[in-house]
Formats: C-alpha cells, sequence, structure tokens
C-alpha cells in the first residue's frame, strides 16, 4: 500500500468501515510510515473533538493569537492594489504645416513694418 491510498482509506479505517485485509493493510503502512501515522492521529484527533457533546467546550489554546495568525495568513495573500499614476500633464504642442508657418511669419512682418512707418 502507497501512502496515496493509506490517506485516501484513513477515514474509512478510523470508523472501522474497511474489511479486514484492508483494515490490517493500513495498520501495517501506519506502523512504517511516519508521515501518514501523523495524518492519521490528526485526522482521529479531529474525530474525537467533533465527538464532544458539548461543542462550547471545543475552544483552541490560545484563541486570540490562532486569528492573528489566520488574519495575518489571509492579508499576505491579498495582493494590494497598485496606486493609480499619477496624470501626466498636457504638453501643448505646435504642429503647423509649411503654408500656415510661412503665413504666421509674412503676417508677423507686416505687422511690424505697419507699426514701424506708424511711429515714424
Amino acid at each position: 500500500m502507497n501512502c496515496e491510498e493509506c490517506q485516501e482509506s484513513i477515514s474509512a479505517f478510523l470508523d472501522c468501515d474497511l474489511d479486514d485485509v484492508a483494515s490490517n493493510a493500513v495498520r501495517e503502512h501506519l506502523a512504517l510510515c511516519s508521515p501518514c501515522a501523523k495524518v492519521c492521529e490528526d485526522f482521529a484527533a479531529i474525530v474525537d473533538s467533533c465527538r464532544v457533546d458539548n461543542p462550547a467546550e471545543i475552544v483552541p489554546p490560545n484563541a486570540q493569537a490562532l486569528w492573528c495568525r489566520i488574519n495575518n495568513i489571509i492579508e499576505s495573500e491579498i495582493k494590494p492594489q497598485p496606486a493609480p499614476a499619477p496624470p501626466q500633464p498636457a504638453v501643448r504642442r505646435w504642429n503647423f504645416s509649411l503654408s500656415q508657418a510661412v503665413a504666421g511669419f509674412a503676417g508677423v512682418a507686416i505687422i511690424s513694418s505697419l507699426l514701424t512707418i506708424v511711429g515714424i
């Protein structure tokens, strides 16, 4: 029996739902494999705690520390939202065609000539 088969059979083993051959195979594997034996012990502890008559008696030894640990794990798994990039200032670009630029320079030349004549 390998570990996967053993771990799948632990629940039925603890409930005495396996036949003698399968039950003996699980016992032999648990005797040889300490990780599977630990899983079986943990599962047996869970089953025993569920069989308690008064569920109010089930209190973890340090409930506050347990909740802090759970909260820390949850917060570490939540990825913070990246801060939005600040908006880029609007860049004003002057895009003139060649004819517009020539007309602009000609207009400036004419206006400056007229102002010079009026000033004299």
